[in-house]
Protein backbone atom coordinates (compact mmCIF):
# COMPACT_ATOMS: atom_id res chain seq x y z
CA UNK A 1 0.00 0.00 0.00
CA UNK A 2 3.32 2.49 1.04
CA UNK A 3 3.96 2.19 -2.74
CA UNK A 4 0.95 2.80 -4.43
CA UNK A 5 0.53 5.85 -2.10
CA UNK A 6 3.91 6.87 -2.55
CA UNK A 7 3.82 6.95 -6.04
CA UNK A 8 0.74 8.74 -6.05
CA UNK A 9 2.24 11.22 -4.65
CA UNK A 10 5.36 11.41 -6.44
CA UNK A 11 3.02 11.74 -9.65
CA UNK A 12 1.36 14.66 -7.60
CA UNK A 13 4.60 16.51 -7.12
CA UNK A 14 5.59 16.14 -10.78
CA UNK A 15 2.22 17.35 -12.42
CA UNK A 16 2.49 20.45 -9.59
CA UNK A 17 6.59 20.90 -11.01
CA UNK A 18 5.17 20.67 -14.47
CA UNK A 19 2.66 23.38 -14.07
CA UNK A 20 4.32 25.65 -11.85
CA UNK A 21 6.92 25.23 -14.75
CA UNK A 22 4.50 26.61 -17.14
CA UNK A 23 3.62 29.52 -15.15
CA UNK A 24 7.01 30.41 -14.41
CA UNK A 25 7.79 30.27 -18.67
CA UNK A 26 4.37 31.89 -18.91
CA UNK A 27 5.84 35.58 -17.73
CA UNK A 28 8.68 35.69 -19.11
CA UNK A 29 7.37 34.64 -22.60
CA UNK A 30 3.80 37.04 -22.51
CA UNK A 31 6.55 40.01 -22.02
CA UNK A 32 8.75 39.22 -24.89
CA UNK A 33 5.67 38.90 -26.46
CA UNK A 34 4.14 42.22 -25.83
CA UNK A 35 7.21 43.90 -27.10
CA UNK A 36 6.12 42.78 -30.70
CA UNK A 37 9.18 42.28 -32.18
CA UNK A 38 8.47 41.51 -35.99
CA UNK A 39 8.97 38.20 -37.15
CA UNK A 40 8.97 36.78 -33.26
CA UNK A 41 6.54 34.37 -32.61
CA UNK A 42 5.82 32.37 -29.49
CA UNK A 43 7.63 29.43 -30.49
CA UNK A 44 10.67 31.40 -30.98
CA UNK A 45 10.72 33.12 -27.52
CA UNK A 46 9.85 29.84 -26.19
CA UNK A 47 12.77 28.33 -27.82
CA UNK A 48 15.65 31.42 -27.08
CA UNK A 49 14.46 31.26 -23.19
CA UNK A 50 15.13 27.36 -22.82
CA UNK A 51 18.66 27.62 -24.49
CA UNK A 52 19.36 30.69 -22.13
CA UNK A 53 17.88 28.30 -19.31
CA UNK A 54 20.20 25.57 -20.32
CA UNK A 55 23.18 27.64 -20.66
CA UNK A 56 22.84 29.11 -17.27
CA UNK A 57 22.07 25.35 -15.51
CA UNK A 58 24.86 23.90 -17.55
CA UNK A 59 27.72 25.10 -15.36
CA UNK A 60 25.58 23.17 -12.00
CA UNK A 61 25.20 20.28 -14.28
CA UNK A 62 29.14 19.81 -14.97
CA UNK A 63 30.19 20.41 -11.33
CA UNK A 64 27.55 19.71 -8.61
CA UNK A 65 29.49 20.84 -6.16
CA UNK A 66 28.47 24.73 -7.33
CA UNK A 67 24.86 24.17 -6.61
CA UNK A 68 25.37 24.51 -2.34
CA UNK A 69 27.45 27.57 -3.38
CA UNK A 70 24.90 29.19 -5.83
CA UNK A 71 21.93 28.44 -3.62
CA UNK A 72 23.45 30.89 -0.92
CA UNK A 73 24.47 33.00 -3.10
CA UNK A 74 20.94 33.28 -5.23
CA UNK A 75 18.57 32.25 -2.27
CA UNK A 76 19.83 34.53 0.57
CA UNK A 77 22.12 36.83 -1.38
CA UNK A 78 19.98 38.53 -3.54
CA UNK A 79 17.21 39.08 -1.47
CA UNK A 80 19.58 42.10 0.16
CA UNK A 81 20.19 42.90 -3.83
CA UNK A 82 16.74 43.26 -4.47
CA UNK A 83 16.27 44.97 -1.16
CA UNK A 84 19.12 47.68 -2.36
CA UNK A 85 17.30 48.03 -5.93
CA UNK A 86 13.85 48.70 -4.41
CA UNK A 87 15.81 51.72 -1.83
CA UNK A 88 17.63 53.00 -4.78
CA UNK A 89 14.86 52.73 -6.86
CA UNK A 90 12.04 54.60 -4.90
CA UNK A 91 14.89 56.95 -3.93
CA UNK A 92 16.42 58.10 -6.98
CA UNK A 93 13.02 57.05 -9.31
CA UNK A 94 10.72 59.54 -7.28
CA UNK A 95 13.05 62.43 -6.94
CA UNK A 96 14.00 64.59 -4.02
CA UNK A 97 10.55 66.57 -4.54
CA UNK A 98 8.26 63.43 -4.40
CA UNK A 99 10.28 61.81 -1.82
CA UNK A 100 9.95 64.09 0.38
CA UNK A 101 5.94 64.63 -0.54
CA UNK A 102 5.46 61.13 -0.01
CA UNK A 103 7.36 60.78 3.61
CA UNK A 104 6.58 64.21 5.11
CA UNK A 105 3.48 65.14 2.89
CA UNK A 106 5.03 68.41 1.69
CA UNK A 107 8.04 68.70 -0.77
CA UNK A 108 9.93 71.19 2.07
CA UNK A 109 10.83 69.12 5.20
CA UNK A 110 13.93 71.33 6.03
CA UNK A 111 16.92 69.44 7.79
CA UNK A 112 15.31 66.24 8.25
CA UNK A 113 14.07 65.59 4.81
CA UNK A 114 18.01 66.67 3.50
CA UNK A 115 18.79 64.19 5.87
CA UNK A 116 16.36 61.79 4.90
CA UNK A 117 16.97 61.95 1.17
CA UNK A 118 21.14 61.43 1.49
CA UNK A 119 19.83 58.57 4.37
CA UNK A 120 17.58 56.77 1.64
CA UNK A 121 19.79 57.52 -1.24
CA UNK A 122 22.98 56.64 -0.56
CA UNK A 123 23.48 55.44 3.18
CA UNK A 124 20.90 52.60 2.92
CA UNK A 125 21.92 51.34 -0.29
CA UNK A 126 25.84 51.42 0.44
CA UNK A 127 25.10 49.35 3.29
CA UNK A 128 23.08 46.84 1.70
CA UNK A 129 25.52 46.47 -1.04
CA UNK A 130 28.60 46.08 1.98
CA UNK A 131 26.65 43.43 3.15
CA UNK A 132 25.83 41.96 -0.18
CA UNK A 133 29.87 41.86 -0.79
CA UNK A 134 30.72 40.63 3.00
CA UNK A 135 28.03 37.60 2.52
CA UNK A 136 29.14 36.90 -1.69
CA UNK A 137 33.12 36.90 0.12
CA UNK A 138 32.34 35.04 3.07
CA UNK A 139 29.88 32.00 0.74
CA UNK A 140 32.96 31.99 -1.76
CA UNK A 141 35.70 32.04 0.83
Amino acid sequence: MGRVVGSLFLLALVAVAFLSLIAAYQVPVTSFRQLAIPGVNRGHVIIVLGCIQAALSLPSCLYPELIATLDLIFGSGMQVFGSALAVLGVAWGLGKQKLLLQIFGREDAGASGRIVCVWLCWVVPLALFAVLLGYIYASVA
